[in-house]
């Protein structure tokens, strides 16, 4: 996937950015899904 790594969350408050970055996340691990990789942690 040769992802960067970085990413841009925007919210009025945390509980936004907590939701934004679940929302991303959950589309990273379902790409990595389809493609047949295993996510990484850094």
């Amino acid at each position: 996937m040769n992802l960067s790594g970085g990413a841009d969350f925007y919210a009025t408050d945390v509980r936004g950015l907590e939701h934004e970055g679940k929302i991303s996340l959950d589309i990273y691990l379902d790409a990595c899904k389809r493609s047949g990789i295993s996510p990484r942690k850094r």
